[in-house]
Formats: structure tokens, C-alpha cells, sequence
């Protein structure tokens, strides 16, 4: 069955960085979508049901007609907008104002380290580490909806618990962390830049610990990363969990990230004995070449799935939005709330949202900012 979560277009490949890691370095830059084009991708998304919109590429934030392309988005009737950025050019307070003023609504960065020179250094530009910096605290102003992606190499890896700290005492709560596919520019630098999964192992746990420490554990996914990385936290490990996203190319390709098509990974004799091997792809091709097959090993059992307890605030909250229908505000919650015996928290407007927020956080309830209010529905 397609997928109809989420719709993510690449309008061009086109960048204003040269980073040392990235898996388009040989992509033919000239290759974009028309604005034309682009309406009709997004036009068609919503009609076959696909409730997110992303935005990417390439940097799409270099195109002159982004704003339109968001207000278009917007226009149509997508609710959740997102783009994913390096952050120079939403350094400028003005763009991103304008980007939120036509329906932005989510904001994904790429930050590859809380350390300035080594940022700049893996990017080829100067100064773009402070440029993100002001773009995330720009997004925050505005009150955008901010993630980040972490691509991993040899000059972050053991880091990434710090990074991850960082960018949570920043306020960024959700977080894509991405171990690379060894083509283009990471093909050609991995000598300098890549380092094998079994060093990262003890990081990547680590990181999932801060999340499930802070009740966020479900805001923290890992791209290319087998389960034997992971042991424990498979559930974060994108491609055990849905990744429900589907991408349109400028080459006009359509791509169901969830599918197991992916030709260039491979498994190995340790996979046909792990409990995951229907569901995990292997390992790239050329990192077996770069690298082997030091530390994979079978995982005989499944984790147990974490059990999910709800305070008598949170149960009072799913039982007042069952019994509403479509998106309440804080009023009507607050006035439904008398029929529910649960708790009287929900008569007081800051419990309301402190409930709703840790329910998000559990993916069971959605929150929404419009025109000054609150909107809540359960998921």
C-alpha cells in the first residue's frame, strides 16, 4: 500500500555549501524542478491523501520562489510544511519571517557539531556554523517547529551525546541522525572523514539515553544504522519504524523510503540468523569494502516494547478529546472537562497544555499554534 503520510520534494540539487559528506556531490547541480511543476507535485500530494509536505534538495532556501512555493503549499491545504536546510541564508530574520508568513511550519537544520571549526570545516564554508546558529534562533522567534539531522563522521561521532545536549538546551527537540552511504563526496573523502559503525555503537546509545531521560525518546531516529548498532532502541532505528515518507526527485523519480528495494546495500552470513533480517537492509556496499564486517552479530530476540504510562492529567485529557470532535481549543477542553471525574486539572488552561505537550511527546496527541491559540486533537 503507498504511502500517505508524507510528500517530501527535492526542488533542485543545487547548494551553497560544499560539504565533505554529502551524497549528491556528483549530482548534476543544474538538475531543478519548476515552479510549475512543483504546484503540480504538490497539488497531486494532496489529492491522493498525503497529510505532511516536505521541502528539500539541494538547499531549497536559494530559490527565489520558495515563498511562493510555501504559500501555494499552504493555499492548497497542507497544515504541516517543512523544509530541510543547512541554515546560511535563514541567517537573514526577514526570509524566515517571510517563509512563516506563508505557512511554514517546520524547520529542519543541519548541524553537524556544537564545535565551530569542526562545523566549517566539514561544510567548505566559513562562518557557516554561526550562520546556522542564528537561523535556529531566528526559527525559535518565530516560533517554527525545529529539528536537526546529524550526519555522522570520524569528527563527531564521540560526540554526539554533547551535540545532542546542545541542541536540546537550545531547544531543538527532534533529531534525525544519519550514519552515511559511501557515495559521492563521502565516497571520495571517507578516508579522511568516515569511521566504522562499531566505534559509533557506544555514542548512538548514549544519545537515545538523553532522549528517553528527557520523556523524548520517541523525537530521535537513526538512518542507516542496523539494529545489531542498537541494541535495545530498534524501535528508533528508521526502517524497523516506518519512516512514512515518500520522495519526488528533480529527476522525477518517486521514491517510498520504507521500501526494501535499496540496491545499494548488502547483507552478510551474520544477517540470516537476526530476527530483524526481513526488515533491515544490510549495510552499504561500500562500507563492507571500506571497512567489513567487524561488529555485526545476530540479534535473537526483539526488545520489549516500552510500556506507556499516562498521569491522571493525561488520561483526563485523552478522555475529554474522544469525546470532542475534530481540533479543540483550550476553552472547550476546559468547559468539557467538568463531565470528566478524572482529575479538575483540565479547568486550569497551563494544565491543559502541560498534559497535551507530554502526550505529543507520546505521539498521542497533536498540537496547534493558529492565530494565537491552542489547538488539540488526539493522534
Amino acid at each position: 500500500m503507498e504511502n500517505r503520510d508524507c510528500y517530501e520534494i527535492l526542488l533542485n540539487y543545487k547548494c551553497n555549501l560544499n560539504c565533505s559528506f554529502c551524497s549528491q556531490g556528483d549530482y548534476d547541480r543544474s538538475l531543478y524542478l519548476s515552479k510549475e511543476e512543483i504546484f503540480k507535485e504538490i497539488y497531486k500530494a494532496k489529492k491522493a491523501g498525503y497529510k505532511k509536505l516536505g521541502l528539500s534538495g539541494g538547499e531549497p532556501t536559494i530559490r527565489e520562489d520558495l515563498v511562493e512555493i510555501i504559500k501555494f503549499a499552504k493555499k492548497t491545504g497542507f497544515n504541516f510544511i517543512r523544509i530541510q536546510t543547512n541554515g546560511l541564508t535563514l541567517s537573514n530574520y526577514s526570509l524566515a519571517k517571510k517563509l512563516k508568513e506563508a505557512g511554514l511550519t517546520f524547520c529542519k537544520f543541519s548541524l553537524t557539531s556544537n564545535d565551530p571549526k569542526i562545523h566549517d570545516m566539514l561544510t567548505g564554508v566559513k562562518n557557516s556554523y554561526q550562520k546556522v546558529i542564528k537561523a535556529i534562533e531566528n526559527m525559535k522567534k518565530l516560533k517554527i517547529r525545529i529539528g536537526n539531522n546529524i550526519l555522522i563522521n570520524k569528527y563527531n561521532y564521540d560526540k554526539l551525546p554533547e551535540i545532542i545536549e546542545f541542541l536540546l538546551d537550545m531547544g531543538v527537540t527532534n533529531f534525525v541522525v544519519i550514519y552515511p552511504i559511501y557515495v559521492g563526496n563521502m565516497f571520495y573523502n571517507h578516508k579522511k572523514i568516515g569511521v566504522g559503525l562499531k566505534k559509533c555503537e557506544k555514542f548512538f546509545i548514549r544519545a537515545v539515553e538523553i532522549m528517553v531521560e528527557n520523556n523524548m525518546s520517541n523525537e530521535i531516529l537513526f538512518l542507516n544504522v542496523p539494529p545489531c548498532f542498537l541494541k535495545g532502541y530498534e524501535e528508533n532505528l528508521i526502517g524497523i519504524s516506518a519512516f512514512n515518507t515518500v520522495v519526488k526527485s528533480p529527476h522525477m523519480n518517486l521514491i517510498n523510503l520504507d521500501d526494501k528495494t535499496n540496491s545499494n546495500k548488502i547483507r552478510g552470513e551474520v544477517c540470516k540468523k537476526c530476527v530483524f533480517k526481513t526488515k533491515c537492509d544490510g549495510v552499504d556496499k561500500e562500507y563492507v569494502k571500506i571497512f567489513g564486517w567487524e561488529g555485526f552479530e545476530p540479534i535473537y530476540k526483539k526488545s520489549e516494547k516500552k510500556k506507556i504510562y499516562f498521569t491522571d492529567d493525561e488520561k483526563c485529557l485523552i478522555e475529554i478529546l474522544k469525546k470532542g470532535k475534530g481540533k479543540m481549543p483550550v476553552e472547550q477542553i476546559i468547559k468539557l472537562s467538568k463531565k470528566v471525574p478524572l482529575c479538575q486539572s483540565c479547568q486550569d488552561a497551563n494544565n491543559v497544555i502541560n498534559a497535551a505537550t507530554s502526550l505529543s511527546v507520546k505521539k498521542i496527541v497533536e498540537i496547534e499554534f493558529k492565530k494565537g491559540r491552542y489547538y488539540f486533537s488526539l493522534l
